[in-house]
C-alpha cells in the first residue's frame, strides 16, 4: 500500500546561501511519495538559477511569483498542491531525514490531532547549534496565549484541516502565528513531537532588527491576532504577548553578545 501523498510548501526570497542544503535536506528524506512546491518570491540574487539547476519535475514543481511576502506565496502554494498532507518549509532550514516519515506517522495512528510540530535546533549563520527549542507535546490554551505552543516551520497538517484558512497576507511580521491561531480557534487539534527533527536558522541581525527597527510591524501583527480573541481578552492577550516579546528579545540579545564574546 502506497504511502499518502506529502506536498512540501517552501517560500523563497534572496536564498542563495541556503538553498542549496535546503533542498538536500529534503532530498534526504525517508518519505518517498513527496511533491515539493517552491515559491520563488521575485528574487534578485542567483535563487533562480540555482532553482532551475537543482528542481526538476516531477518531485518539484517551481513557480515564479512578483514580489509579495511568504504569506501571499505560502497562500498560492497551497492552493496548487495536491497532496492529502502539507508540509511547511523555510528555504533557509533543514529538515532531519526522518522528520516527514515520523509526523506522517504520527497523524496516521492519531486521528484526533490535524497538525503535527517538532521541536527545533537552533543554529546560527555558521551551523552552530545555539541549543534546542522544545515546546509543550501538547499545547495548552496557555500555550496559546503566550504564542509559545509551535515552531510554525516545523507544521505538518492535513490538509483538510486548512478548509478556508489562509495566511495574513497584509502582515509582515507574525503572518505565521496568526494562522496557526486561527486553526487552533477553528478546532484544530495540534501536538508536537518531543524530538529536534527540524534545524531552524537565526541570524543575529534579524533579532537586532526585530527588538528595534520593526517595532510598528510587531504592534499590527500582534494586534491583529488578539482580534482573534473575544472581548475582554483582546487587551490582555496583546500586554501578555508584548511582555513575552520583550523578554525573548532581550534574551537573545544576550546570547548573541556571548556569543560574540566567546568567538569562532
Amino acid at each position: 500500500m502506497q504511502s499518502p501523498k506529502v506536498s512540501v510548501i517552501i517560500p523563497v526570497y534572496n536564498a542563495e546561501s541556503s538553498l542549496r542544503l535546503c533542498l538536500e535536506s529534503l532530498e534526504a528524506s525517508k518519505y518517498q511519495n513527496l511533491e515539493i512546491l517552491i515559491g520563488d518570491d521575485g528574487s534578485t540574487d542567483s535563487t533562480r538559477q540555482i532553482l532551475e539547476e537543482s528542481c526538476k519535475p516531477p518531485r518539484y514543481q517551481v513557480f515564479h511569483f512578483p514580489h509579495s511576502g511568504a504569506a501571499a506565496i505560502r497562500n498560492q502554494l497551497i492552493q496548487k498542491s495536491s497532496g492529502e498532507f502539507l508540509v511547511f518549509q523555510d528555504a533557509d532550514d533543514l529538515s532531519d531525514p526522518q522528520r516527514i516519515s515520523e509526523q506522517v506517522d504520527f497523524l496516521l495512528k492519531n486521528s484526533e490531532i490535524q497538525a503535527v510540530g517538532t521541536w527545533a535546533k537552533l543554529l546560527d549563520l555558521q551551523g552552530r547549534e545555539w541549543g534546542t527549542l522544545s515546546v509543550n507535546p501538547r499545547p495548552t490554551s496557555w500555550d496559546w496565549w503566550l504564542q509559545i505552543s509551535f515552531v510554525h516551520a516545523t507544521l505538518t497538517i492535513r490538509k483538510s484541516a486548512i478548509s478556508s484558512m489562509a495566511y495574513h497576507e497584509g502582515l509582515e511580521y507574525g503572518e505565521d502565528y496568526y494562522f496557526l491561531t486561527s486553526l487552533w480557534k477553528s478546532g484544530v487539534q495540534f501536538a508536537n513531537l518531543p524530538k529536534p527533527l527540524y534545524s531552524y536558522r537565526i541570524q543575529p541581525e534579524d533579532l537586532r532588527t526585530r527588538s528595534f527597527r520593526s517595532f510598528t510591524k510587531i504592534l499590527k501583527s500582534k494586534w491583529e491576532i488578539s482580534k482573534l480573541f473575544p472581548g475582554r481578552t483582546r487587551p490582555l492577550f496583546f500586554v501578555l504577548n508584548l511582555t513575552v516579546l520583550f523578554l525573548s528579545s532581550f534574551r537573545s540579545i544576550l546570547k548573541i553578545i556571548l556569543i560574540k564574546l566567546k568567538g569562532p
